[in-house]
């Protein structure tokens, strides 16, 4: 009895680390056309800090994709994900290298970014498009987790 208790409460507290997340990626017009045309497969999230997506995207996250300044467009599944903190210049250029040709990233989005320590590489299947509709969000925020609290209509 004390092991079952035990495991339900595990199980509980634990519950939303095995959740499916649900996120809203904001993107230029041109990277949202790509993904939709199949050229642009992964997503790539350069940051100086550690924030969303890093560390709150899973494999089997669904992701909805919007224009920025835009509607909604897209959802897509998580395929995969990796990611890489401490990062150095010389490490954002490695990146580039090995990663650009399934990113479809600007030079100078490259350029802009160079001096980022973290990175989330997120590997996005299933692409659908979606009605477009426009969502109330003001924010400059470039990925959000959705919650029942913010959810922008989209849950």
């Amino acid at each position: 009895m004390h092991c079952f208790i035990g495991c339900v409460a595990w199980m509980v507290l634990g519950l939303e680390y095995y959740m499916k997340r649900v996120h809203l990626a904001v993107l230029k017009r041109g990277y949202v056309g790509a993904i939709l045309a199949g050229r642009k497969v992964v997503e790539l999230r350069l940051m100086r800090s550690r924030r969303a997506p890093y560390g709150r995207v899973s494999t089997g996250d669904e992701v909805f994709i919007k224009e920025s300044c835009g509607p909604v467009a897209a959802r897509a599944v998580v395929g995969r994900v990796v990611e890489f903190e401490g990062l150095t210049r010389a490490k954002v250029r490695r990146l580039h290298a090995k990663y650009n040709e399934l990113i479809c990233g600007a030079d100078e989005y490259w350029d802009e970014r160079a001096d980022c320590k973290y990175a989330c590489v997120i590997w996005l299947e299933g692409v659908e498009e979606v009605e477009r509709r426009a969502i109330d969000k003001s924010d400059q925020r470039a990925w959000v987790v959705l919650s029942d609290e913010e959810s922008f209509g989209l849950l």
